[in-house]
């Protein structure tokens, strides 16, 4: 299953380099620099793919879980400012 679909609504995709549990490019195989790829190229006219990608050594591994899991955490204050934007441009509802 391919997710490269259009999508009308914000999409941020946070990837560590060196996850090994999901790999950012696992050549031979397709990863997560493959889909975000697509997804932007699919996506082009409305710009709404945000893909962070931190670099090997930048997300501290968590024991027992790794650096895919920590992954979360580590990008936590860079995801809330990412939505806390996106709600400030979409003003009040009401």
């Amino acid at each position: 299953m391919n997710p490269d679909l259009p999508l009308t609504v914000p999409v941020r995709i946070t990837q560590a380099a060196d996850d090994e549990r999901v790999r950012a490019d696992p050549a031979p195989l397709r990863g997560t620099d493959a889909l975000v790829g697509e997804l932007t190229a699919t996506n082009s006219e409305r710009g709404n793919i945000h893909y962070r990608r931190y670099e090997p050594g930048t997300v501290p591994a968590d024991e027992p879980l790794g650096i895919h899991f920590a992954t979360i955490g580590h990008d936590t204050p860079e995801l809330t400012e990412w939505l806390a934007a996106l709600l400030t441009a979409a003003g009040p509802r009401g």
